[in-house]
């Protein structure tokens, strides 16, 4: 009999069903009955092709989100939590996708080696889960796309099996984004150059106002000295706040 690849993957990753190194004997199996492996971090009721969330996703929120099929390192395998930046336009499977940065409670490798985070790496200041105890970094260099049908709600076993969507802290979101125009040097850069031309253009305005001002009270206060009758008359140094 010839096996298929995706077969003969399987009796690989299950070596006790196509018979010990060594063992003769013959094996009668079906390929078809062969559960699929469960995917990193999901649970048995998941599944990436159908929509289980039941309102739109909004920014701030974290839910469970499936890596895209084929995913590789250095990508995101498997399931990861990850923080909404930009919620989907409809819930429709067809269109519906949200903008999201992942999150992970294996620590950095800077970690490990005691060196300083890179600036799109953030810790949060709190676990936006359930296990509070365990801490989560934001890894802002990893912007990616979902399907709404890749989102799960968390859920919390200390609770009943309640599902849940929490939200990061407004700091920690806040944080997050300073993480994300960090890693996309041409956008941290776009954004910098534009504060400085908008302070630029603020001061300048300020400039002009106030030399615009200044002529004023001089004016007022020359029509004052210049007044038939007034030549007598102290001028009183705050003419300009009257």
């Amino acid at each position: 009999m010839i096996r298929s690849s995706a077969c003969q993957q399987q009796a690989d990753q299950f070596p006790a069903l196509s018979g010990r190194h060594g063992d003769r004997r013959s094996y009668t199996i079906s390929w078809d009955t062969i559960r699929p492996i469960r995917p990193r971090g999901a649970l048995d009721s998941w599944n990436d092709e159908v929509l289980t969330i039941l309102r739109k996703p909004a920014s701030r929120e974290v839910y469970w989100i499936a890596a895209a099929k084929g995913a590789r390192k250095p990508e995101f395998t498997g399931y990861h939590p990850g923080v909404i930046l930009r919620p989907p336009a409809s819930m429709s499977p067809m269109d519906g996708a949200v903008v999201f940065v992942p999150l992970t409670s294996e620590p950095p490798r800077e970690i490990e080696l005691g060196l300083p985070l890179p600036p799109y790496c953030r810790q949060l200041s709190e676990n936006p889960g359930p296990d509070k105890e365990r801490t989560v970094w934001a890894i802002c260099d990893k912007v990616m796309t979902a399907g709404i049908c890749r989102l799960e709600r968390y859920v919390d076993f200390s609770r009943g099996g309640l599902h849940l969507v929490p939200k990061v802290l407004q700091k920690d979101f806040e944080a997050i984004l300073e993480g994300v125009a960090s890693a996309i040097v041409p956008l941290r850069s776009f954004i910098e150059n534009r504060v400085g031309e908008r302070h630029a253009a603020e001061m300048a305005a300020l400039a002009l106002e106030h030399e615009r001002r200044i002529a004023l009270v001089e004016d007022e206060i020359l029509e004052r000295l210049t007044a038939p009758g007034n030549r007598s008359r102290a001028v009183d140094g705050h003419v300009g706040a009257r």
